[in-house]
């Protein structure tokens, strides 16, 4: 039985690694108790910044009050969940700290279908989806011939673009009919918003880039309390909710349901995300060895589990998936801290902050300004 459980899920393998000069902790590595919480609570912060795309996903799907509620604290307990796997030493462990955040490119994907068919058939795909990716990951690495870069580039631009209308409509206060004239608090709150990011993303220091929405999101709320269009009404409805409660809130799990035209579109999407989860897998195993030469096919098989598990508890339990995140490496890099320590502290930080129903109220009552800028500076990186 052993015999065959490894040749199907090999047993967890470190590579060899020379430690480079610019890192203060590699993965294996153990820093102080200190460092380990410090560095975990930057990771926490800069994944739950990005929780604003469960937000725009809930809303256009129609969900409001306490089921985008629940629905948001879900996707951070599926974040969570995956950025401690990711960081454990498991058959289906990458052993590294690659934080999980929701995936921007199912985003697309997931709006579109659970409008069309329902949210039972977008979880009933997203559920397909993650097995096919779990049991790719052993092969997947070997296929990456199969998605040349021409067509990847294609395929994030049509994505990216079906960003834009939404992003529009949020930015400017007008109506999907074109009825509504143009509201110019909107459009000054969505122009500060923007031009911070921006800013942050294009002049700021290594350390202050990663938090280039958190930044912008402050800016425009600071903008948009100036408007009238955030204050003392919404800080009341935060302070409304219970410091503590369970994560599925009034969100109602899907029954899922089998249906083609929502299956095929999210299994696609889900083998472009496992292409980029490759990318992410590269990243972290070079800023890891100072001797690297080729990618550690193993270890990045391991990612695509841990991915495709997650996206299949994602569709379990009807939310959005999850997937790596760059922003997070780029801040391990800067830091100078990958140890996969951090990474299970970080992602038993985001558990607790799903249970936290005031975090999930704040980023619902953000500004449709706000959202709207974030959605255009989304589409524009994609």
């Amino acid at each position: 039985m052993k015999k065959l459980l490894d040749a199907i899920l090999p047993p967890f393998s470190d590579s060899r690694r020379k430690k480079p000069k610019e890192m203060l902790y590699i993965a294996q590595e153990i820093p102080p108790t200190s460092t380990v919480l410090v560095a975990a609570v930057q990771h926490a912060l800069v994944a739950m910044m990005l929780v604003i795309y469960l937000v725009i996903t809930g809303t256009d799907i129609g969900l409001a009050g306490e089921s985008l509620r629940g629905f948001i604290c879900m996707g951070i307990l599926v974040m969570g969940i995956g950025t401690i796997l990711n960081g454990l030493t498991t058959r289906v462990s990458a052993g590294h700290l690659i934080v999980f955040i929701p995936g921007t490119m199912t985003m697309m994907v997931f709006i579109p279908v659970a409008n069309t068919f329902g949210l039972g058939a977008a979880a009933g795909g997203l559920m397909i989806s993650g097995l096919i990716v779990f049991w790719m990951g052993r092969f997947l690495p070997r296929m990456r011939s199969l998605f040349p870069p021409e067509v990847m580039g294609v395929l994030l631009l049509l994505l990216g673009m079906s960003l834009l209308p939404g992003g529009v409509r949020r930015s400017t206060g007008l109506s999907a009919g074109g009825g509504s004239p143009l509201d110019f608090a909107h459009v000054l709150v969505a122009a500060v918003t923007l031009c911070a990011i921006t800013a942050t993303a294009v002049w700021g220091a290594a350390r202050l880039r990663v938090l280039g929405l958190i930044i912008g999101a402050a800016a425009g709320l600071s903008a948009a309390s100036l408007t009238g269009g955030f204050g003392a009404r919404e800080l009341a409805a935060v302070a409304g909710q219970p410091f503590f409660s369970f994560p599925i809130g009034g969100h109602t799990i899907p029954t899922p349901a089998w249906v083609a035209g929502a299956i095929l579109p999210l299994v696609f999407v889900g083998i472009i995300g496992a292409v980029d989860e490759m990318g992410c897998g590269v990243v972290a195993d070079r800023m890891n060895n100072d001797q690297w030469r080729r990618a550690d096919l193993p270890m990045i098989g391991r990612l695509l589990n841990t991915s495709g598990l997650c996206i299949f508890l994602s569709g379990l339990i009807g939310t959005l998936m999850a997937g790596s995140s760059s922003a997070n490496l780029g801040l391990a890099h800067a830091t100078g801290v990958a140890a996969r320590r951090v990474g299970v502290a970080a992602g038993i930080l985001l558990i607790l902050v799903a249970f936290l129903p005031q975090f999930a109220q704040l980023i619902m009552l953000l500004p449709a300004a706000v959202i709207g800028a974030i959605m255009i500076y989304t589409a524009a990186y994609m």
